[in-house]
């Protein structure tokens, strides 16, 4: 394949302190790189996040969040309205992400967090339930 971006360098690890460091190195040496960084889980994401990376992409996430449509596809949903779901619940959830990397909370300050915002997807979902009523009324 053809490499678009001209002479570029790769780095890839599979040991999340190597991709840390290799992070902070990368971002304090060559701030005008976009740096772009697979992270094994949420607490591996939000050390990319806080090393400067530009974008990360979680191992599972995607996979999971697949398999959630799926799952809402093979339980009656349309397909429209399983992409719907997914489609609100990704934006959702890198929102949280990105609002939590940030943070210098405990423990038990992020699990109440988490609940908060669990509370808001709900909200969410049924505030798009009620309209999906109405206009099905009319």
């Amino acid at each position: 394949m053809e490499n678009l971006m001209g002479n570029d360098e790769r780095l890839a690890t599979d040991n999340v302190e190597h991709s840390v460091k290799s992070a902070e190195l990368i971002r304090d040496r060559f701030s005008h790189l976009k740096i772009i960084a697979r992270a094994r889980d949420r607490q591996h994401a939000f050390r990319l996040l806080n090393a400067g990376v530009d974008e990360v992409v979680r191992e599972t996430f995607h996979s999971g969040v697949e398999a959630g449509r799926l799952t809402l596809q093979h339980l009656g949903l349309e397909a429209k309205d399983a992409r719907y779901v997914v489609e609100v619940f990704k934006e959702h959830e890198e929102r949280r992400l990105m609002s939590q990397a940030s943070s210098d909370k405990g423990e038990a300050e992020m699990q109440a967090e988490t609940q908060k915002w669990a509370k808001e997807l709900e909200e969410i979902f049924a505030a798009d339930e009620e309209t999906n009523k109405k206009s099905g009324d009319d």
